[in-house]
């Protein structure tokens, strides 16, 4: 799956396309500061369940 995103903070008013591999573990953390985010390692994030859960899913559905 693809999005196709706005990103107004770029300088370039194209649309831009991103996977979903890319975009939602970006998404999920944008209000947490960078330190917070990498410091956190014991925990698995639930963006990955998430995820993956998508995918098994997605994969049961086709």
């Amino acid at each position: 799956m693809n999005f196709i995103c706005n990103d107004t903070d770029d300088g370039i008013s194209r649309p831009i396309v991103y996977s979903e591999d890319y975009l939602l573990p970006k998404i999920h953390h944008a209000a947490l500061p960078k330190e917070v985010v990498e410091n956190d390692m014991n925990i698995v994030p639930n963006w990955e369940e998430g995820i993956d859960m998508y995918k098994q899913l997605k994969r049961q559905a086709a």
